[in-house]
């Protein structure tokens, strides 16, 4: 809401549970958590872009094509993916919050 400016927002999504990433993120938006950035950005769904894409693979599971349209196309990027899980497998933990970071970063220095 306070970036009016914002053209573009591009979300890495994993397929999941039978849903492309792209119906994942529609379910998203429809959330009550988005009822007021709707309100305020009315071509809201318009604006996020789901990127097919999975923080565990290399080069983020990203197409060639999907990496370069991100890598020229953006200006800032937010992480949050993770995992916070205490129990969680040592290997899993490392994948996703030590290599998943890495590779943000690769992409990142494209840009």
């Amino acid at each position: 809401r306070s970036c009016p400016g914002i053209r573009k927002f591009y979300a890495l999504v994993r397929p999941k549970k039978g849903q492309t990433p792209h119906e994942r993120m529609s379910e998203v938006l429809k959330s009550k958590l988005y009822d007021k950035l709707r309100e305020t950005i009315p071509d809201l769904n318009d604006r996020v872009v789901p990127v097919c894409g999975d923080i565990l693979e290399p080069r983020l599971g990203l197409s060639a094509e999907d990496e370069a349209m991100v890598a020229a196309d953006t200006n800032v990027v937010f992480h949050s993916a993770a995992t916070v899980k205490f129990d969680e497998e040592l290997k899993l933990s490392v994948q996703m919050n030590v290599l998943g970071v890495r590779r943000i970063i690769e992409l990142a220095r494209k840009m």
